[in-house]
C-alpha cells in the first residue's frame, strides 16, 4: 500500500452545503422550451391563431350581412356572382352573399367542430384504453379487438346512413366524428394510454400489442 488514500465518489442525490438543489425549471418552462424548439409546431401554432383571429375578430371589424343575400348592387349591377369591389373585398357568390364574410363564419364553425371532436375524442380513448390497460389480459384483448372493427368500418357508409335518416346539424356531425376519431389514426389515444397502464404487480401487455423485438 502506498498510503494513498482514495477520495470517496460524491452522492449525486446528496444536497450541496449551503440550500436545497437546484431545478431546472418548472414542467410548464420545460415544455415551453420544448415546444419552442420544434419549428413545425410554433408554425403550427402561428397558423392556427391566425385563422382563430380571422375567424372571430374578423367579423368584429369587418360587417357583412349574411342573413340577406345582396340581389341589386349600389352601382345597379346584379348581387350574385359579383366580381371583387368596394365593400365586398372577395365579391359574392352565386347566392349573393359577402364571400369573406362566409369565410369568417365558417372559419368559426371548423374550429369549434375540431376543438369539441379533439376533445370527446380524446376523453373517449383515454377512459377506454385506461379500463383496458387496467384490466389486462381478455377484456384488453376483446376491447381492442372492438377498436380494430371500429377501425376498418367504412366511415363513407356510416355518414351517407346518418344523413339520410337525421337532418344534418353541427351537433350531430360532433357526435359522428368524435365517435369515429377517437380510435384514429391508429392506434389512436385508447390503444396510446392502454399499452402503459399497469394493472399491478401481475401486469404484462397483451400479445396485440406487445413490442416487437428488434
Amino acid at each position: 500500500m502506498t498510503g494513498v488514500e482514495m477520495a470517496e465518489p460524491a452522492d449525486p442525490l446528496e444536497t450541496p452545503e449551503g440550500g436545497e438543489v437546484e431545478t431546472e425549471g418548472s414542467a410548464l418552462r420545460i415544455l415551453g422550451r420544448t415546444f419552442m424548439e420544434n419549428k413545425l409546431a410554433v408554425i403550427g401554432a402561428l397558423v392556427l391563431i391566425a385563422i382563430a383571429l380571422f375567424s372571430f375578430v374578423g367579423p368584429l371589424l369587418y360587417h357583412s350581412n349574411q342573413t340577406s343575400p345582396t340581389l341589386i348592387l349600389p352601382n345597379g349591377q346584379p348581387g350574385p356572382n359579383a366580381p371583387p369591389g368596394p365593400g365586398h373585398p372577395l365579391g359574392l357568390d352565386n347566392e349573393g352573399y359577402d364571400i369573406l364574410g362566409r369565410l369568417m363564419i365558417g372559419g368559426q364553425i371548423s374550429l369549434e367542430i375540431g376543438l369539441a371532436v379533439g376533445a370527446i375524442a380524446t376523453i373517449i380513448g383515454v377512459i377506454y384504453g385506461a379500463i383496458s390497460g387496467f384490466f389486462g389480459k381478455y377484456l384488453d384483448m376483446a376491447m381492442m379487438r372492438i377498436v380494430d372493427v371500429i377501425y376498418a368500418f367504412p366511415v363513407i357508409f356510416l355518414f351517407i346512413f346518418i344523413s339520410g335518416v337525421y337532418k344534418p346539424n353541427e351537433t350531430l356531425l360532433i357526435v359522428l366524428l368524435a365517435i369515429i376519431t377517437w380510435v384514429v389514426p391508429p392506434p389512436g389515444p385508447s390503444g396510446v394510454i392502454s399499452f402503459p397502464t399497469p394493472s399491478g404487480p401481475s401486469w404484462s401487455p397483451s400479445p396485440s400489442r406487445s413490442p416487437t423485438p428488434s
